[in-house]
C-alpha cells in the first residue's frame, strides 16, 4: 500500500474516533418511513451502535 492511502485511512480512523467522543451521551433522532417490523428490525441493527458508541438513537417514525 501508498504511504498516501495508508495515512488516509489513519486519518479517517482517527477523525471517526474523536467524533464518536463528542457525541457520546448524546442523543440523535431518525426520522424513517418504516413502521411495524421494519422499525423493529432498525432498532435491532441500532443496538450494537449504541452499546461501541454511547449514542442513543430515538426513531421517529411516520408510518405506524
Amino acid at each position: 500500500m501508498s504511504k498516501k492511502l495508508i495515512f488516509f485511512l489513519v486519518s479517517v480512523l482517527l477523525a471517526g474516533l474523536f467524533c464518536t467522543a463528542a457525541f457520546a451521551g448524546k442523543t440523535v433522532t431518525v426520522l424513517g418511513t418504516w413502521g411495524g417490523g421494519e422499525r423493529d428490525a432498525f432498532m435491532k441493527m441500532v443496538e450494537p451502535f449504541e452499546a461501541a458508541t454511547g449514542i442513543k438513537v430515538e426513531f421517529s417514525g411516520t408510518r405506524l
